[in-house]
């Protein structure tokens, strides 16, 4: 079974494809996540994650997607602004 899109993003933001599954708390994906500049092709697999949290989203109800659009929402909301910008 594959990894959702918020396990794949943590888990490349911060750097953990073996061992324990990575921290999920926003707020430390996005500090990965902008320590990381000047990067087109891991900016470029970051945007696909978002993208494929999106989809998720779209086709998850309840509670369970509640959550995660609050996570989502607060990771985006965490990032550097100069990180949104194309």
């Amino acid at each position: 079974m594959g990894r959702t899109g918020a396990a794949a993003l943590s888990a490349d933001a911060i750097g953990a494809d073996d061992g324990p599954p990575p921290a999920t708390e926003p707020s430390l994906i996005a500090k990965a996540i902008d320590e990381r500049q000047n990067n087109a092709a891991y900016d470029q697999v970051i945007v696909g994650y978002l993208l494929q949290i999106a989809d998720e989203l779209k086709h998850t109800g309840g509670s369970e997607a509640a959550a995660l659009r609050r996570r989502t929402s607060k990771l985006v909301g965490a990032l550097q602004p100069e990180r949104c910008d194309g």
